[in-house]
């Protein structure tokens, strides 16, 4: 019997220890933070997006294929 009193004795403190308040991100509540930026890895290049035409010009005689745009996001090169 004396052991089952100190087993709920040490349920209930764990029970009670675990309710406490704590200072973890809750949604819907405003945190003052500065703004974050990722800084440019070292060595690294920033190459900024664009699109291009591929396929033949104008000026090529062989059009039997059509001309496609691309696109290419921008990216870091190394």
């Amino acid at each position: 019997m004396k052991k089952a009193i100190i087993y709920f004795g040490i349920a209930l403190g764990l029970l009670f220890s675990s309710c406490q308040k704590s200072n973890n991100y809750l949604p819907g509540r405003e945190e003052k933070r500065g703004q974050w930026f990722e800084p440019t890895p070292y060595g690294m290049a920033y190459i900024k997006g664009g699109s291009f035409n591929i396929g033949p010009s104008d000026d090529e005689i062989n059009q039997f294929t059509r001309t496609k745009t691309v696109s290419v996001e921008a990216f870091l090169d190394g």
